[in-house]
């Protein structure tokens, strides 16, 4: 790079201009061998011996250059020594200004450096060099000092001029860009001819879906956040994908000790306004927070990104703060101050960041040990507004294998159809949206379903003065286990109630005896909620609670008995055990599904055995079980199957409530 620059300089220098010419040998000539062959130390012992004895200032020139470009506190002086002498015999070339300019900047003289440069300008406005070096010196002493003001506007300036002499410079559009955004000057058409300058950048596309993520242009967001990311280092996509910086900290011990990915993709569906849909807008939220924080918080001169410092950490974690005040420390060590002011919850929240080095990167004290707790315990908050007024609805999961391929899986929601219009005008409503979107299970997307109804096709159901939509719907997966999300909106979409539930179908795969999902069902329904099995009309009981004088349906499905002389002899247990309340510690909780699954340990409310023959490898129980003895509360029903013929037993089991009084019957 330093061989191509020395060049391209050398060839507007009176002694290149005769080597082009053909009027005789470059002087320099041996001192740009040695450096294309790599030596430079031979190049410099040339040009120290001869650079006061050419001509012109090239050779002083590209002494200073190599010098400069060692890196060295010692060579970097050594540049200036030459370059300022270069000066003093040649003090109206304006490249030997330019290179001065170039080693004080190197050396971090900058008020001596900008001189240079505005003597350049002031003979020559057009010299691009010079005004992408002023505009860099602007660009980074704003972000040392943190002042949106005058640095800013001199680095909006000058990278402007340098956007329009120099095509080639992505780095100098980008920066301009970035000015643009802090002053709050932004123009997306002035990114989209910087995304056709410089159609391979990551930023141009990523800065231009912030701006479409601020207007709330979600599919325009999402369709370039996309393509930036295609366009970055792995290093830097990973870094975009991470969602460790925005989980708690008994988050993390879990991030740290599972698939990264996996997890990442579960956290996001389950923070998605509506998993149902291609667009995830907190994603959205979190690309763009990650891209501003990069943009603004990445301290000048650093290998250090923005999401790696505190206000990048915080910006990440709660978006914009309020207000943000600025102010000089109490004292020569405190340096520069920035409160960030949040109301989370309405409560007033402050981060205090001290740039206590003065090198752009202010930082939470260490002696601030609560906010720092703070910063890394606190969930992430999302700013995305709901499109849609959320209502309250439940969710009834179950799986059926169909054949040695696939399963069934049935959707059984209710809706609570006061909530919904409490928010819409159903006199103007003639249609529910329904979707459907399932996960396999490290969470990628595996399938989706979408469909209209008409409002007059969806029953409703009324209990204790309340109505309810009830609505069935079934997918065909495969044998595995899937995540699934249902959306239940009006057709205007001023309401959706979003429910969240799973199925595993991942049993049905193998030949051993195995129970189906149990559908808890009511003894009649309206005949869109109907579910058809073995030839059984069955209606879910989607809220899984029966009231007092009511029978407990129940339907399940056995496969792969044995069939010996052409016929199955199996025994069927029906037991119901005490449930648990949500409030029960989790322990104990798992401990009575241990032993809820193995069918002892504990005392049946209820219990009930049958033995049943057939002809066939697959067979059904659609019983009805009397419970008005039991107590109000929640309880445990376990089916246990043993196959006389082969001796395998095999389990299911579900949770039901008993009401405390009668309610209203169904409509």
């Amino acid at each position: 790079m330093l061989r191509t620059l020395i060049a391209l300089l050398l060839l507007a220098t009176p002694a290149g201009m005769r080597a082009q010419d053909g009027g005789g040998s470059d002087p320099l000539a041996p001192a740009l061998r040695a450096l294309a062959d790599g030596d430079t130390a031979a190049a410099v012992d040339w040009l120290q011996r001869s650079h006061r004895r050419l001509d012109g200032p090239a050779g002083f020139i590209l002494l200073g250059q190599v010098y400069r470009e060692r890196g060295t506190i010692v060579d970097r002086l050594r540049s200036q020594q030459v370059l300022e002498d270069a000066k003093a015999r040649f003090p109206d070339d304006m490249d030997v200004r330019m290179e001065l300019g170039r080693t004080y900047y190197a050396q971090r003289f900058f008020p001596d450096a900008v001189a240079c440069f505005d003597q350049v300008l002031r003979r020559d406005p057009r010299r691009c060099d010079a005004h992408y070096l002023i505009g860099l010196y602007h660009f980074h002493n704003w972000k040392r000092v943190n002042d949106f003001g005058d640095d800013l506007l001199a680095a909006r300036r000058e990278l402007r001029a340098v956007v329009d002499c120099d095509t080639t410079n992505a780095d100098a559009a980008f920066k301009y860009l970035v000015a643009r955004y802090a002053l709050e000057d932004t123009s997306s058409a002035e990114c989209t001819r910087m995304m056709r300058r410089f159609p391979d950048r990551a930023e141009f596309p990523l800065y231009r879906a912030t701006l479409a993520f601020e207007k709330e242009d979600l599919r325009a967001c999402d369709r370039d956040f996309t393509r930036g990311l295609e366009l970055l280092d792995e290093e830097t996509r990973l870094a975009y994908g991470r969602v460790k910086r925005i989980m708690t900290g008994t988050e993390q011990k879990r991030y740290a000790s599972s698939d990264q990915d996996s997890l990442a993709r579960a956290h996001w569906v389950r923070r998605d306004p509506d998993p149902t849909t291609a667009i995830n807008r907190s994603k959205l939220e979190h690309l763009y927070r990650m891209f501003v924080c990069d943009a603004l918080y990445s301290p000048p001169r650093s290998p250090r990104r923005g999401w790696n410092t505190d206000r990048g950490e915080t910006f990440l974690k709660f978006g914009k703060p309020a207000t943000i005040y600025h102010s000089l420390g109490d004292d020569p060590t405190s340096g520069r101050i920035q409160v960030w002011s949040y109301v989370l919850g309405g409560v007033l929240f402050q981060f205090l960041f001290v740039d206590e080095y003065l090198n752009g990167n202010p930082r939470i004290p260490a002696s601030a040990g609560l906010t720092m707790h703070m910063l890394r315990e606190s969930p992430a908050q999302s700013k995305v507004e709901a499109l849609a007024a959320p209502i309250p609805g439940m969710l009834d999961v179950v799986a059926f294998r169909d054949d040695g391929m696939a399963a069934t899986v049935y959707l059984a929601m209710l809706v609570d159809a006061d909530s919904l219009r409490s928010v819409a005008d159903m006199s103007r409503v003639n249609a529910f949206n329904v979707r459907t979107a399932w996960f396999d299970p490290v969470w990628s997307r595996a399938g989706t379903t979408a469909q209209q109804v008409r409002s007059a096709e969806v029953p409703q159901r009324r209990e204790g003065g309340r109505s309810s939509y009830e609505f069935v719907r079934s997918s065909r997966i495969p044998f595995d286990r899937f995540h699934f999300a249902c959306a239940f909106e009006d057709g205007t979409g001023a309401a959706r109630a979003l429910l969240l539930g799973e199925a595993d179908a991942s049993r049905f795969m193998g030949n051993e005896l195995v129970l189906s999902d149990i559908l808890l069902t009511a003894q009649d329904g309206p005949a869109a909620s109907a579910i058809t099995r073995g030839g059984e009309r069955v209606w879910p009981r989607i809220d899984r609670a029966y009231r007092p004088g009511e029978m407990l349906g129940v339907y399940v499905e056995i496969y792969n008995l044995a069939r010996v002389a052409r016929s199955t002899v199996y025994d069927v247990r029906f037991a119901i055990y005490p449930g648990v309340d949500e409030d029960t510690p989790s322990w104990l909780r798992w401990g009575r599904n241990i032993v809820a699954q193995m069918g002892f340990g504990g005392q049946a409310a209820i219990a009930q055995t049958f033995r049943r023959q057939g002809s066939r490898h697959q067979d059904h129980e659609a019983v009805r079980i009397d419970i008005d003895r039991l107590a109000p509360g929640p309880y445990q029903l376990l089916i246990e199957v043993t196959d006389v013929h082969s001796g395998h037993r095999a389990t299911s089991h579900t949770p039901f409530r008993r009401q405390e009084a009668r309610v209203a019957g169904r409509e």
